[in-house]
């Protein structure tokens, strides 16, 4: 997913950025070299933590893909794609999908569904 980083926060060991992208703007810890400022990245999104269906990842109301924060808490929006029996889910975010680990019973496939996360992870692709 193409983003662009707007602010680095060098906490020591953790680097926080402030981001945007055509669905949202969020924030989320840079893995790897840090990112300059004002640059566009292809990243690939992390979501460290085993999430819950219907506690972590909800049926949305809005029927759109978007990125956002609330309350400090990372969410995204976008359409299950797949969801296999060992939780291993797809979520489809534009031309871009997120592989997560939900456990639970999981929505019906083509569902629009909204993930929030304490903990996101942003890995630039390098291309």
């Amino acid at each position: 997913m193409k983003v662009k980083v707007n602010k680095v926060i060098d906490e020591g060991s953790k680097n926080t950025v402030i981001f945007a992208t055509e669905y949202g703007n969020a924030k989320g810890t840079w893995k790897g070299c840090l990112p300059e400022t004002d640059k566009d990245y292809y990243i690939e999104f992390e979501i460290p933590d085993t999430l819950v269906w219907q506690k972590d990842v909800i049926a949305s109301e809005r029927l759109e893909d978007t990125i956002g924060m609330e309350n400090d808490i990372f969410y995204l929006i976008g359409s299950l794609e797949s969801a296999e029996g060992d939780g291993y889910t797809v979520i489809r975010l534009g031309e871009s999908i997120v592989s997560l680990d939900i456990e639970g019973n999981p929505l019906q496939v083509g569902t629009f569904v909204k993930v929030k996360a304490d903990n996101l992870f942003l890995y630039d692709m390098n291309y």
